[in-house]
């Protein structure tokens, strides 16, 4: 059985590093990137957001400066179905209402 333990989490990427202050233009090209493509808004972001394993090819993020490698951004399970936890289990309960009610009445 898979556990929490084999999930690999990465944090976004900041859109700047004081080590390399000129990287500025491609740190915040990418950062705009991995937003976008994960359907998250700047002001909606937390301070400390990650993204598991399963949005790459190699199961991990490139090296910020190989810019044409596939997995330089997240490219894989990018719908735009994304709901909640409470979304999900809101749902859940009316489906198990409704097999609940059907099973009483038949």
């Amino acid at each position: 059985s898979k556990h929490a333990s084999d999930v690999r989490l990465f944090s976004i990427p900041l859109s700047y590093d004081n080590r390399n202050p000129d990287d500025f233009n491609i740190l915040s090209e990418r950062r705009s990137l991995w937003l976008s493509r994960l359907h998250i808004h700047e002001g909606d972001l937390k301070k400390k957001s990650f993204v598991c394993h399963k949005h790459f090819v190699s199961g991990k993020p490139s090296y910020y400066r190989d810019v044409d490698n596939v997995d330089w951004a997240p490219t894989l399970n990018l719908d735009n179905n994304y709901s909640t936890r409470y979304q999900r289990r809101k749902r859940y309960n009316i489906n198990r209402g409704i097999t609940i009610f059907i099973n009483i009445y038949s």
